[in-house]
């Protein structure tokens, strides 16, 4: 299954329209939750399931790089609406999935796609400086000089007013925007799929039901694995920090729901690079 998802999201990249990319997305997420379903079926089915209760370390970005915590924070995404959980390192340079391993293998393939497209479409929203013109009440450190008689001094203070939107800032923005579209979407297409899937027969019992409660049990099943093996502690709170930008998130958000997987290059590539 996860070689046809793969194929479908290769044809998304080489689409000639967006349309036609769009076509081979949701298929390929059809398809990934039509495998979940016949997933959590073999789970019930004791023994019939190839796939296993797993761990694994992905690694997201080098030390330091600003898009990092976004792009984590996007593979989370994606791992909710596929039944895997995740711990998060405070630094941002990785993630470690806790789940079944087939849906382990479809969330970091989806990630590989999804995630070069966030990278490429913010970099061409910067580009375009719409948001330099936008201004975002905030306080911004300025240094004032003081008198008094003959003596004088300055000192950095925290001046609050309307202050221009700085580049991390609409960047930060733009991503944000980008991964509540593209996690609307995810959860619209698994949610769609599970209602019109067929009824689900229990090969050990005979008896019938719905796709929507095996896949719950099998949630079941990867969070109790999760408690037993993740030492999860704190709570993440990377790519905050930041001043909220209402034009790029909304920039963001158009993005991220008529989003092409297709002609972009990986992260590290030179449109996908990520910069200052």
């Amino acid at each position: 299954m996860l070689e046809r998802i793969a194929k479908l999201l290769a044809k998304a990249e080489n689409a000639a329209t967006q349309e036609e990319a769009e076509v081979y997305f949701a298929k390929a997420q059809q398809l990934a939750t039509v495998h979940q379903i016949s997933l959590a079926e073999a789970h019930l089915a004791k023994g019939k399931s190839t796939s296993v209760l797993t761990q694994r370390a992905i690694t997201i970005g080098q030390r330091g790089r600003q898009a990092n915590a976004h792009l984590l924070l996007l593979f989370v995404d994606i791992a909710h609406q596929n039944d895997v959980r995740c711990i998060l390192a405070h630094n941002s340079t990785w993630v470690r999935a806790y789940g079944f391993s087939d849906d382990i293998d479809t969330v970091e393939l989806m990630w590989s796609k999804i995630a070069p497209t966030m990278v490429r479409l913010g970099e061409d929203f910067l580009d375009e400086g719409t948001w330099r013109t936008e201004t975002t009440y905030r306080a911004k450190k300025v240094r004032n000089t003081y008198r008094l008689g003959d003596s004088e001094w300055s000192e950095v203070e925290e001046e609050w007013d309307y202050w221009p939107v700085t580049k991390q800032s609409a960047r930060a923005s733009f991503y944000e925007g980008f991964r509540a579209a593209i996690t609307s979407r995810l959860g619209d297409m698994r949610a769609r799929t599970i209602a019109e899937a067929d009824p689900v027969q229990s090969q050990e019992s005979g008896e019938t039901t719905t796709a929507a409660l095996v896949l719950s049990k099998k949630a079941e099943s990867v969070g109790t694995y999760y408690a037993a093996n993740s030492n999860a502690k704190g709570t993440y709170r990377g790519g905050q920090g930041h001043h909220y930008s209402y034009s790029s998130a909304t920039a963001g958000r158009q993005a991220g729901q008529s989003v092409s997987l297709s002609n972009h290059a990986g992260v590290g590539g030179k449109r996908g690079s990520i910069s200052a």
